[in-house]
């Protein structure tokens, strides 16, 4: 759960439910922070492209099944210009689909233009799991960058 406090008030502003599914092989039903970007006034995407409108503050949230969303700041609405509808599956691209063998437990790391995502993958329990590989997305529309897999750098992709 995501919410945002008036610091004066300590009312409520709003609030996203991600609405997580917990699975008990999940390490952690914890998540360690968020991110924050604002849009820069003539900000371009990765490809070079304008920055879309929607969303000119957007708060980016890990969650423990896999998935990171990008937010409206001001409301808490998921970016529709991000990922499918405001969120990225980081699951994807990976070889074992496995629910709860990916976590994204810290913040990602924001730039002007890339969002940098790790995570957590499950310890001792087969050896049948995902890499922790490291990935970089634009920040605007969610599309994968590059990806580099420390386990096998030979494999670490590069998106046109």
């Amino acid at each position: 759960m995501v919410f945002e406090l008036d610091a004066a008030t300590g009312q409520l502003r709003w609030k996203f439910d991600p609405q997580v599914q917990h699975n008990k092989a999940f390490q952690h039903m914890t998540c360690r922070g968020v991110s924050y970007h604002a849009t820069k006034p003539g900000a371009v995407t990765a490809d070079g492209a304008t920055a879309p409108g929607d969303c000119p503050e957007r708060i980016f949230v890990p969650t423990n099944d896999g998935r990171i969303f990008a937010l409206d700041a001001q409301s808490g609405s998921p970016c529709a210009s991000f990922g499918d509808h405001g969120q990225i599956d980081l699951k994807e691209g990976s070889e074992v689909q496995t629910f709860g063998f990916y976590e994204g437990t810290s913040p990602p790391v924001v730039t002007d233009k890339v969002l940098i995502v790790g995570g957590a993958v499950i310890d001792n329990y087969s050896d049948k799991v995902p890499s922790g590989v490291i990935r970089s997305f634009d920040i605007y529309s969610g599309r994968l960058i590059w990806a580099f897999d420390a386990s096998n750098p030979i494999r670490t992709v590069s998106s046109p």
